[in-house]
């Protein structure tokens, strides 16, 4: 689904899978399933997550393709943030219908992703193979964008 870059260094390397639990505590795991992911990595502490995250919840309500999952990274959790916990957060920004992988306090998922800033994105094709990432707060209509581009993965 997503348009492949040549500008992303782990481009074409295939994203590794992760066994972890969602906002419910319940066993879920991140790996290949034939469909294209966008795997959206956000700190609830973030303020350009918190400015971000409804944008992807916009976006997703305007249409994104069947062959796309959004899969949501709650990470750099911090217990001291008023908005502690994170799965509530995640509730408050709507984005709680989505599937939630939520990191380890050390943000194992976030760096065996790569995670180099917040809020971050990672694009994989059907083959659960790195597109490109993104890192920061993306511009008015990215996530639009990026559903609505033609398939070459």
């Amino acid at each position: 689904k997503f348009v492949k870059s040549a500008t992303d260094p782990a481009g074409g390397t295939t994203a590794p899978s992760v066994t972890t639990q969602d906002c419910a505590g319940e066993t879920v795991t991140l790996e290949p399933d034939g469909k294209a992911h966008m795997v959206v990595f956000l700190a609830h502490w973030c303020p350009h997550c918190n400015a971000e995250a409804p944008r992807l919840k916009a976006a997703i309500e305007a249409g994104v393709p069947e062959d796309v999952v959004v899969d949501i990274v709650p990470t750099g959790s911090n217990r001291l943030q008023p908005n502690w916990p994170p799965s509530e957060w995640v509730a408050d920004m709507g984005l709680d219908d989505l599937p939630t992988f939520v990191d380890s306090e050390e943000g194992a998922i976030a760096a065996a992703y790569g995670l180099d800033g917040y809020p971050f994105i990672v694009e994989l094709d059907k083959d659960f193979e790195v597109v490109e990432r993104f890192s920061g707060e993306q511009a008015e209509g990215f996530f639009e964008t990026q559903f609505a581009e033609p398939s070459n993965s």
